[in-house]
C-alpha cells in the first residue's frame, strides 16, 4: 500500500574553495512512501515552500497578492557570510516592503532584514544545523505573502566528500467542528512533526543506520553525509531525550505485534558536495467520505499532542525524568468488554499501569488520534503515576456521576491537565459516522450537575482555574503549572491518606499561604469546604446526598470498641461514591496488631487493604462475612480502605447499603 507524492528536490555543487552555490535545474521527481512493518507509513509532500497569504478586498476589486521568493536553500560553513536573496512580484500594484525573520535554529544577527537582500555570519556549530528564515513581501494594498528558505550550517570544513540532506517533516492535523464537536475534514492544518527521531538508512540493505538526528520544534532535520550512496530518510514515531529532561515515548501498532510506526521516503542518491532539500508529509488518508489510504498522520498527531504535554512538564521541571511509554494505536482498535489488545479489543482509550496508553482507532465509530483532549487526558494519568502517586482505582466515569474521591481526583486532574497543556478550556471527543459528532465540556464554565469533591468536573474545574489567566467569579488565581506540579511530585507522594482534591488543596495552601483565602473561595464555588482544611477533610459537610459518604476518614482507635461503618452502591458500583470507606490507623508503638471486620448481614463480604503512603502493606480479602488479619506494623500513619466485595463486584445490587463493624487490637 502506498501514496505517491511530488517532491521538489534541489541539488547544489561547489567549485573548488568558492562558496557560491549554483542551482542544478532538474524536474520534480516522484518519491514513494510505503507501508511496511516496523510500520512504515504512507506519506507525501512537496519540497518547496509555498507562502501563507492573506488578501485585502476593496470596494472595487480583489487585491492579487504578491509573490514571495526567499531564494535558494544553501549549505555553508561556520563563519561564512551568508547572503539571503529574496524577491517578490505584484501584478496589480507595487511592492512596498520586504521583511526577513529567523524562524528556527541557532540565533544569528540578521543585517538589512527590511530589504530584499539580507545577510548574516554563519555561527560555529558542532554538527550540521539547519536555520530557517521567512521572507514576508507586502504590496501597496497591504496584502502579503511569505516564502521560506533553509540555510544548513556544517560543522567543520568540507573535505570534498560531504553532502547534505535536509527538510521539514509535517502531518495533517484534523481540527474539530466547534458546533458538532466532531472532526472537520474541511479544516485540516499542516503542522510540523516536532522533536521526533529521524534516520538516514542505507538503501542497499534497508537496515544499516547511517545517521540519526531529531527534528526541530518546527519540524526540520538536517544531515551531513560522506561519500556516494543510495539512502532513504526514515521518520520514527518516537520522542526521545536523554539530557536534562528524560523521556522515551513511541507509538506502536498493538494489532501487528507492537511494531513501531515509521515514515519512509523512497531511495535517493547522495554524492559529494551536493545539498538535497527533501520535505516529508504524513497524510490523514481521508478521501472526503472515508479513510481510503494509510492513516499516516495518526501516530504523529498523537506524538504532537504528547509533545505539548512534555513541554508543559519541562516548564515546571527542566530535569523531569519519565519512564518509557508506549502508545498503542491502530485502525483496528475498538471498544470491547474485555481487554485483548493483540486483536484490537482495548475496552476504551485508557492508560495502563504497565506504562502503556491505548487509543481507539475504529473509523465511523470512535477514533481518538486527532482528539488531543483524550490523548492528553490519558497522558496525564501516566504523568500522575510517574512523577506523583496515583491512588485512583480507575473504571468507567463521567462528569455527571458521583465518584470515589480517588477516581474523582485522578479524572479531574487528567481533564485539567489536558486543558492546561493545550492552553484551551474546551475538552472535545469525536466519534460516530465520519467522526462527525462528539462530546464537549468547557472547564471554565464551572457548571456541573452534581458539584462536590466526588465529581471529576468540579475537581477539574478547580485545578484548571488555579492555572488559567481568564479569571471569572470566585477565580482570582493564575498560578504557574510548577505550583501544581510541586504538590503532585513532592507532597502527594508522601500523603498519609488517599490522594484527593482535599489533600491537594491542603498542600497547595501550605506552599502558597498568601492565596489561601482565594483557594478556599475557588473550592467553595464547587461546594467543597476548604476554609478550614486538613488533609483528611475533617470539616467537610457535603455528603452528596449519600447516607455513608461522611466523614471521609474515620479514626480507628486501638483496643477500643469496634466502629460501625457503612458502604453503599446507591450511586452505582465499582468506583462510585461510598463504595469504599476510609479509616486512619495511627500506630505509635511497633508491634503485632489484629484487625477484624464483621458484616451485619451474612450475605455481605468485607474486604480491606492497609496502605502506608500509598503502598499496599497487606490485603484481607477472603470469602465470607468476617475478615480477620494479624500484621506486624511499625510506627506510622496507615490508611485502611474498606469495601463490601459483593457491592463492588455485583452491579445488580445498585442502591443497597451495608453495615460493618471494624476494630483493631494490639497483640
Amino acid at each position: 500500500m502506498s501514496l505517491i507524492g511530488k517532491k521538489m528536490v534541489h541539488f547544489y555543487y561547489k567549485n573548488g574553495s568558492n562558496s557560491q552555490k549554483n542551482k542544478l535545474k532538474i524536474n520534480p521527481i516522484n518519491l514513494l512512501f510505503k507501508l511496511t512493518l516496523m510500520l512504515v507509513l504512507a506519506g507525501c509532500g512537496g519540497g518547496s515552500s509555498e507562502g501563507s497569504s492573506k488578501g485585502s478586498i476593496t470596494a472595487s476589486e480583489i487585491n492579487i497578492l504578491p509573490t514571495a521568493n526567499a531564494g535558494n536553500h544553501q549549505t555553508v560553513l561556520a563563519n561564512q557570510e551568508v547572503i539571503l536573496v529574496g524577491n517578490g512580484v505584484d501584478t496589480d500594484g507595487e511592492i512596498t516592503s520586504f521583511r526577513w525573520e529567523q524562524i528556527s535554529g541557532e540565533t544569528v544577527n540578521l543585517k538589512n532584514s527590511n530589504s530584499a537582500t539580507a545577510s548574516f555570519a554563519a555561527p560555529i556549530v558542532n554538527e550540521a544545523t539547519p536555520l530557517l528564515f521567512m521572507l514576508t513581501v507586502t504590496d501597496d494594498s497591504d496584502g502579503s505573502n511569505t516564502g521560506l528558505v533553509t540555510i544548513t550550517i556544517l560543522g567543520g570544513e568540507l573535505d570534498g566528500e560531504t553532502s547534505t540532506i535536509s527538510g521539514q517533516v509535517t502531518f495533517d492535523s484534523i481540527n474539530h467542528n466547534p458546533n458538532q464537536h466532531g472532526l472537520d475534514y474541511e479544516n485540516i492544518s499542516i503542522k510540523p512533526v516536532r522533536n521526533v527521531v529521524v534516520q538516514v538508512v542505507d538503501a542497499s540493505d534497508r537496515s544499516t543506520i547511517v545517521a540519526t538526528a531529531k527534528t526541530t520544534a518546527t519540524g526540520y532535520y538536517s544531515f551531513a553525509l560522506q561519500g556516494s550512496k543510495e539512502i532513504f530518510i526514515r521518520v520514527r514515531a518516537e520522542l526521545r531525550n536523554s539530557s536534562g529532561s528524560r523521556y522515551d515515548i513511541s507509538v506502536v501498532n498493538n494489532f501487528e505485534k507492537y511494531a513501531l510506526y515509521v515514515l519512509d521516503a523512497e531511495d535517493i542518491f547522495i554524492s559529494p558536495e551536493r545539498a538535497i532539500q527533501l520535505n516529508v508529509h504524513a497524510s490523514s488518508g481521508w478521501s472526503g467520505t472515508k479513510y481510503n489510504a494509510e492513516r499516516a498522520a495518526a501516530p504523529f498527531a498523537i506524538l504532537d499532542a504528547i509533545y505539548d504535554c512534555v513541554k508543559l512538564l519541562e516548564s515546571a521541571d527542566s530535569n523531569v525524568k519519565l519512564p518509557k511509554l508506549k502508545v498503542n494505536w491502530c485502525p483496528e482498535n475498538k471498544a470491547s468488554e474485555e481487554m485483548k489488545a493483540e486483536i484490537g479489543e482495548i475496552v476504551t482509550s485508557h492508560f495502563s499501569s504497565t506504562n502503556d496508553i491505548y487509543l481507539l482507532g475504529n473509523a465511523d465509530v470512535d477514533t481518538d488520534e486527532f482528539d488531543k483532549s483524550i490523548i492528553m487526558h490519558e497522558f496525564a494519568h501516566y504523568v500522575e503515576a510517574s512523577i506523583s502517586r496515583s491512588d485512583s482505582i480507575g473504571g468507567m466515569h463521567s462528569v455527571t456521576e458521583k465518584l470515589d474521591m480517588r477516581v474523582a481526583f485522578g479524572e479531574g486532574f487528567a481533564n485539567a491537565f489536558a486543558c492546561i497543556a493545550s492552553n484551551n478550556p474546551e475538552y472535545r471527543d469525536s466519534f460516530g459516522l465520519e467522526q462527525s459528532t462528539g462530546s464537549y465540556k468547557n472547564l471554565d464554565d464551572n457548571n456541573f450537575s452534581s458539584t462536590g469533591w466526588y465529581n471529576e468536573g468540579s475537581v477539574g474545574s478547580i485545578l484548571y482555574d488555579l492555572f488559567d489567566t481568564e479569571n471569572e467569579d470566585n477565580d482570582s488565581i493564575s498560578l504557574p503549572f510548577k505550583n501544581i506540579y510541586d504538590v503532585l511530585s513532592k507532597d502527594h507522594v508522601q500523603n498519609d491518606g488517599v490522594n484527593s482534591i482535599f489533600s491537594f488543596l491542603f498542600y497547595l495552601k501550605i506552599r502558597n499561604p498568601e492565596i489561601s483565602e482565594s483557594i478556599s473561595l475557588l473550592a467553595s464555588a464547587q461546594d467543597i469546604e476548604a476554609s478550614n482544611l486538613d488533609e483528611f477533610a475533617s470539616f467537610e459537610t457535603n455528603d452528596g446526598g449519600g447516607a455513608h459518604a461522611l466523614p471521609l476518614y474515620t479514626d480507628l482507635k486501638i483496643d477500643e470498641s469496634p466502629l460501625i461503618i457503612g458502604t453503599s452502591v446507591e450511586f452505582g458500583s465499582t468506583n462510585k461514591l461510598s463504595n469504599y470507606r476510609y479509616l486512619i490507623l495511627n500506630i505509635t508503638e511497633s508491634g503485632e496488631y489484629k484487625i477484624t471486620a464483621n458484616a451485619e448481614k451474612p450475605e455481605n463480604d468485607p474486604d480491606f487493604k492497609i496502605f502506608l503512603k500509598g503502598e499496599v502493606i497487606k490485603s484481607a480479602a477472603r470469602p465470607g462475612s468476617k475478615e480477620e488479619l494479624s500484621i506486624q506494623l511499625n510506627v506510622g500513619v496507615y490508611c485502611l480502605v474498606l469495601r463490601n466485595y459483593i457491592d463492588v463486584e455485583d452491579p445488580g445490587r445498585a442502591g443497597v447499603s451495608s453495615l460493618f463493624t471494624i476494630g483493631v487490637e494490639k497483640l
